[in-house]
Formats: structure tokens, sequence, C-alpha cells
């Protein structure tokens, strides 16, 4: 008991020293929140004003210096007295020790917020986990708080430093996760305005429960721009998986963001839903080879609405999976604005991975150019297979040499 109280007394004096530097920092809440969604006031308000600045808090922010301690401190400290933010000023702060595969631990109600992409977290050299890879920002159950709930992430760049962390084989690199912010079981996370490059990994946003049940709720990701994944790292040559989004939860949006790579090279997803009631809109995705895969394969998959993106250098605009005895049901895939390439490949595949039957599918209204065989681009556009319940119109097919 004595033990307890004399760990609190120390939070709480760290905390009131810090809250004191950032008072006499000059950049403050109003200052920063231009443009931000009304959803950051409502988690400003319930984290109760507490407002650290990590560098005047003892990060260093140099990019000499390893970081993750004192930013884990922050977090923690914060975490402890039910939530705040810790605010990154510009600079770049080192991230060079981990706990497990952990780089960073996330806590409920504490944000983290940044000045723009002079803000960098940037991971170091050579701190891959053979068997399962780092996950740099990241929530894993813990005995009392065992689910992420009400943060934001917003306005900092993370430099997950690939060329310098390439998982060591192929084999590993089907474990390898190299997320850059993710967590199990999650509700009311919002990731705005987040710039990540140069990840090697398998995943750069991944939310996932430990369970069957969705237990990730809520998740929203918008304004973010993601550079060069897997393969697109140089000297990444084993990566042969990456899904720059992966959720399986509820209610999730992902909306208005930039996914690119400098090259088109195979192995690479922009988009992997496990998932109900999400939409997928206004997104520019470029150089990836599939740009979204709906999955129905460890729960079932409905009401998932893709509408409005453009996708430019891909090989198929779409996958859709249902195994293992789930369904998929609803899935809108409509008005997207495409450019393939290839010739070989099918643009929308409801067949090869799908081995139970779906319902209510429909790839509505999508304009795809297709750069190649013009002979074979304009054979088989929409694989459906046996099992379809398809509803497939107002789509254009444009082959091109």
């Amino acid at each position: 008991m004595k033990a307890n109280l004399k760990s609190g007394f120390k939070a709480k004096c760290f905390i009131a020293i810090c809250i004191c530097f950032a008072s006499s920092y000059k950049i403050g809440y109003a200052s920063l929140n231009n443009g931000m969604s009304d959803n950051f006031n409502l988690l400003k308000q319930k984290s109760a004003g507490r407002y650290i600045n990590a560098l005047k808090a003892g990060a260093r922010g140099n990019g000499i210096n390893d970081d993750a301690p004192i930013l884990q401190k922050l977090i923690d400290s914060l975490g402890n007295l039910g939530g705040g933010t810790v605010f990154l000023p510009k600079g770049v702060y080192l991230l060079n020790s981990n706990k497990g595969s952990i780089v960073l631990s996330l806590r409920s109600r504490v944000n983290i917020q940044g000045e723009g992409d002079n803000s960098i977290l940037k991971l170091g050299d050579s701190l891959e986990i053979k068997r399962s890879g780092l996950r740099l920002l990241y929530f894993q159950k813990l005995k009392n708080d065992k689910v992420l709930t009400d943060v934001m992430y917003s306005n900092f760049l993370i430099d997950c430093n690939g060329s310098k962390n390439i998982p060591v084989s192929k084999a590993l690199a089907k474990t390898y996760k190299g997320t850059a912010i993710g967590g199990q079981e999650s509700n009311n996370v919002n990731i705005n305005n987040i710039s990540v490059i140069n990840n090697a990994g398998r995943n750069t946003f991944a939310f996932s429960a430990t369970g069957q049940d969705l237990g990730v709720k809520k998740i929203t990701i918008q304004n973010c721009t993601v550079r060069n994944v897997a393969r697109g790292v140089v000297g990444n040559d084993v990566q042969n998986d990456h899904s720059v989004v992966y959720l399986r939860g509820d209610s999730c949006i992902v909306k208005n963001n930039k996914f690119t790579n400098d090259i088109l090279k195979t192995g690479a997803t922009a988009i992997e839903l496990h998932c109900t009631n999400t939409v997928i809109t206004n997104n520019f995705i470029q150089n990836f080879s599939k740009g979204f895969n709906v999955a129905a394969i460890v729960n079932d998959a409905s009401n998932v609405t893709i509408t409005n993106n453009t996708l430019r250098g891909v090989y198929t605009c779409a996958m859709l999976w249902v195994l293992n005895g789930h369904h998929a049901d609803n899935i809108k895939i409509t008005n997207n604005d495409i450019e393939a390439y290839g010739g070989l490949y099918t643009m929308f595949d409801l067949q090869t991975q799908v081995k139970f039957p779906y319902s209510n599918v429909y790839i509505q209204g999508n304009t795809v150019t297709i750069h190649g065989n013009k002979t074979m681009a304009s054979k088989i556009n929409i694989l459906k297979g046996d099992h379809d319940d398809l509803k497939a119109s107002g789509n254009k097919f444009i082959p091109v040499n």
C-alpha cells in the first residue's frame, strides 16, 4: 500500500513539473488545433487539460540521444492520471530502445501531437526482432488497461528507418509486423495527419483484437501520408506481404489519405479489411500490387463501402476472401478511378480466395484503364466464380497498349 502511494505521489509530482514547463511554452492548443476535427476538442476536454511539452520534460529531439524512455514515461504518467496530451515540438526524436516487440506502449486517453512533418519519431538502426518485428506505437492489453480508448495521434512523422531494419529472411518476413501505429482491443482511435515513411515491415496502421470478436471499434484514419513500404523500401527484397491499413473491427473510416510507393513491386496491398460497417473513401493509392482486400476469414465481413478512391499503378483493384465458413454481405465497390498495369491480372477477383457463398456484392460505376497487353486486358475484368451474388453494372474497362 505504501509503495503504491509513493509511486502515485512520484507520478503526480512528475506531471506537475512537466505541466509547469508546458504552461511557460508559447504554443498551446489554440495555435495547434487549426483545421482539426471536433473530435479532438472532445478528447482535449476529457484529458483534463494535462498538456506536456516533450522537450521541456526532458526529451532531447536531436536525433542522437534515445528519447524512447522519457516519451514512455510521459505516456505512462499521463495514463496513470487519467489522460492528457504529449506534445512533440519540431525535432527528431530517436527511438533506440524497446521492450519486447514494442517501442512505445500506448495508453487510453493519452494523445500524441506534433507540429507536422518536422516533428519526427525515428526508429533506431537494427532494432528488428527476428520473430515478430517491432511495433513503434502500439497498444497491448494490460492488466488494468484492457482497451485503448479515446485517443488521437496527429501532426507528426514516423520514420521507420526501413533500410536499417529489414527482416533477416523471407521466412521471418511472414511474421515480421513492423507496425507504425496499432493495437489490440481499441475503441475511438483517431489517426489524423500522420506521415509514415520507409516501413519495411508487414503493416503500417494495424488494429486487430486478440480473439475472434470484433473488439476494435471506431478507428478513423484520415489525412495521412504513407510513402515506401515493404519492397518499396531501398534494399528490402524479402518482405513479400504488406498492408498499409490492416483493420479487423467495426465502424471504421479510412478517408482522404495518400499511400504511395516510388516504384511498383509485388507484395503490397494498400488497404486490408476484416470489418463490418466500414467506409473507405477519397484515398489516393499509387504503385501497389493490390488496392483493396476485403476478407471474411476470421469473422464475417458486412456493410463495407469502398467508393470514390483514386488508384494508379496497381495490378488488381480489389479482391474478396471468404474462407473458414464465414460470410460476406453487402460489399460495395463503386465509383473508383483506377489505372492498372499488366493486363494479365483480374481487376476484381471474387473467386481465387472465395470458398463459401457471399451475398449482395456491388461492383458499379468504376472506371479502369488497363495498360499493357491490350488483348489480354479486354478478356477478364471481374472473376466471380461459382459462389456469387454479384451485382455489376456501369463499369468501364479501357484497355490500352
